[in-house]
Order: C-alpha cells, then structure tokens, then sequence
C-alpha cells in the first residue's frame, strides 16, 4: 500500500480518543431506528447479523436496527444514487471499492477522535490506510474484515497426482511442476482460473503482481494501472498458464464461485481464492477437520511464499445520519471481538483484529494461511476510485483479453 495512505491513517489512528462521545438525553430517551447494509447474500447476512442486531437491540432497548437486504452488485448501484440524494443507510458495510469512492464525495462522517481506544489498538495500525478507511488526509471507516488471496488445493486430487499434500507449492515453479502433474496423472485441470471479465478478476491480477513483484499495480498519482516491467511479466505469467494448458478451457466463462465449484468436485486441483470459499466447500464437508479435502497455503512466490491481494471491508457511517452518536455505538458493538468472530465465521471472512487472529479458530486449517496471508504483506486488491466502471469493466476486461492472447 502506498506509504502516504498509511502514514496519514496511522497518525489519525494514533491521535484517536477513548470514548464515543457523549449521547444526548433526547437521543437516550427516545425510540430510534438505525438503517443498516451489509451488502451480500441476504440469507447469509440474515443468518450472520440477526444475532447480533438482537443482542445490541437488547441492550439498547431504545435503538431499533432495521436490516436492508443488498446484493453486492445492487450496492455498486443503488448506494451511490441514495448517496447523491442523502439517503444513505445510518450504518453501511459496502463492497471494499466503494468506500472510497463514496468518501471522496463527503458521504460518510469523520471518524478522527470518536472511536474506543481498545478498539483503535486491537486493529492493526496498516489496516488504517486501506482505501475503504481512509484517504490522506481523513479518516471514514472501521475495518471490519478481510480476504487474502491464498492458493486452495484438493488434497484428493494432490494424491492422486502423487502430490504430497503436507508440501503444497511454496514457489511458482514448484506451483507449475504440480499443475503439470495433476494434468498428467489425476484426470484434472492443475489450475481453476477465474477469467470472467468481473471485478473479482483484480483481485486475481493483484495477487500475481504482488506475489511476483512485491508491489501494487496501481499508480496512485496517475490513478491509473502501472505499465511498467513488472506488471507486465505478472501478465506474461498468467497468460502461460493458459497457454500451457493447466487451466480449464474456456476461462472467460468462469468466476470465483464457478471455480471453487471445479475445486470441490475434484475437476482442478488448485485454485486462488479467499475465506470466501469457505461457504461453497463447507456444504459438501466439514472444512476444518483435520482429514478436509480442501486446504490453503499462502500465495506462492519466486523463490518462497509471496505477498498477496486483499480485500478490506469497512463500516461506514453516513456523513447525514441524525443519530451520530447512537450509529457509532452500534459500529462499536459490530466490531465486538464475539461479534467481529461470529462475522468471520459465518460469513467466510478474516477478521481484523489481532486479538481475534490470535484466537485457536485460526490457528488451524483452512484459517491459519488466510491469517497469516492477511498478516504478511499485501496489497489493496482494488483501487477507491470515483469512476467505478474501471473496477466492474474496463480493466476486468483488459486483463481477461490478455488471459485469451487478444492483447
């Protein structure tokens, strides 16, 4: 992450006070609703928050928390439009993306001085300066979870290629010698490429930079993609796995979720994904028992494990909500470490306190990579930029065309 985004967020972060901020008498007296989005399947957010909301509303008699359903690709449409007319949820948790590009417009309150110590400590200080929390000079959003990129194997497939599954591919080339073997000897594709034309396809093309160059693809001064040396041999090595025949025909028709399909019914045998393949692959398995097909590893690199892509999501709170204070005090609740846990769980993500990280659930597989992932180093898996097209089309397809040798 670019050094001046980090730097300004550390010092918000570090100057940030105790408490909350007082609650007015007329705020504690009468009966509030609060608006809240989390985007994403709404029975799965329904199944994750409606606990939670029920424990806050218990506490909090007085503050009703109504739940809008929103799919991620409703929010990309629908929260910009309630922004430009004020009409923002209280409480939002958008796609990553968004974030920034909703703060650059003012959308979202300031959170300099108004958040808990315990819970400004507790977060790693990077984790401050991703575009979803804050800009350089403001600070906007909490980070609530994350999704590092790590390869996913099928540890069936591993052995029947003679694969050992305790020693997953640490290097790119030990990553290419097992893709060929899987091809060879275990009736499977070596590697599940998502080649949709799709924002997740970023996400892709941002771990194959990090992991081989070690830095971000994107140039914030000319807010565009860097065309440089490096990015250019990431593209020249995505494009060989397709050339080479270790990844499944036809790419252009899969995304993430296809793949981690492919990769639960043994037809690849590996596949870059996040925690949120977790949800796809527990339904056929019990995915954190010790014999579980399916494990993670950290991203490969040139000569050890690489740096990788990563999402972060924030809550963000409306810069128009009437109830600043009783919005912040249910952020605060929301990130929770029971709370921030039964989120990461339920929903297939990582979660971004240290004190969470540190806890026996992601000590072990498939957690412990995907912490470690989100603990080693990183880079944004998608720029906040104002023209949201460049990270739902415009690159998404050029990096596709690439992938299929048309660019």
């Amino acid at each position: 992450m670019a050094g001046s985004i980090v730097k300004a967020a550390l010092g918000a972060a570090l100057a940030f006070g105790v408490g909350l901020g007082a609650v007015t008498s007329a705020e504690a007296q009468q009966k509030i609703t609060l608006t809240f989005v989390r985007a994403g399947d709404s029975a799965t957010v329904a199944r994750v928050f409606d606990p939670i909301i029920k424990a806050f509303e218990a506490e909090n008699p007085n503050i009703k928390i109504q739940s809008i359903p929103m799919g991620f690709d409703e929010a990309n449409r629908r929260l910009p439009l309630m922004a430009a007319t004020g009409q923002l949820p209280d409480v939002t948790l958008p796609p990553d993306s968004l974030s920034a590009t909703l703060a650059t417009d003012g959308a979202f309150l300031r959170l300099e001085g108004k958040l808990s110590e315990e819970l400004v400590k507790d977060v790693p200080k990077p984790m401050w300066g991703v575009p979803c929390a804050a800009t350089p000079d403001q600070l906007y959003g909490v980070p609530a979870n994350a999704g590092a990129l790590v390869l996913w194997y099928n540890v069936k497939v591993f052995r029947a290629a003679g694969l050992d599954p305790d020693k997953p591919p640490r290097t790119w080339d030990e990553f290419i010698a097992a893709a060929k073997a899987i091809k060879a000897k275990a009736g499977a594709d070596g590697y599940g490429m998502n080649g949709f034309a799709r924002n997740d396809i970023m996400d892709l093309f941002g771990a194959f930079v990090a992991s081989r160059a070690g830095i971000w693809y994107w140039d914030e001064k000319k807010n565009a993609v860097k065309v440089d040396a490096s990015v250019g041999e990431a593209l020249d090595f995505m494009r060989s796995l397709v050339e080479q025949g270790l990844t499944q025909t036809s790419i252009e028709s899969y995304n993430r979720a296809d793949t981690r399909a492919l990769l639960r019914d043994g037809k690849v045998g590996m596949t870059i994904d996040g925690p949120w393949a977790i949800g796809a692959l527990k339904q056929a398995v019990d995915i954190s028992s010790p014999d579980s097909a399916f494990r993670t590893t950290r991203l490969p690199g040139l000569s050890a494990p690489g740096a990788t892509s990563l999402n972060v999501s924030c809550y963000n709170i409306s810069a128009r909500t009437k109830q600043p204070a009783m919005a912040l005090k249910f952020v605060e609740f929301l990130s929770r470490p029971d709370h921030m846990l039964a989120h990461a769980q339920g929903y297939g993500v990582v979660p971004v306190r240290t004190s969470v990280l540190n806890s026996d659930p992601f000590a072990k597989q498939p957690w412990q990579a995907l912490a470690a992932a989100a603990a080693n180093p990183s880079v944004p898996a998608k720029p906040g930029v104002s023209n949201m097209s460049l990270v739902e089309t415009v690159i998404p397809s050029a990096v596709q065309s690439v992938l299929l040798g048309k660019a």
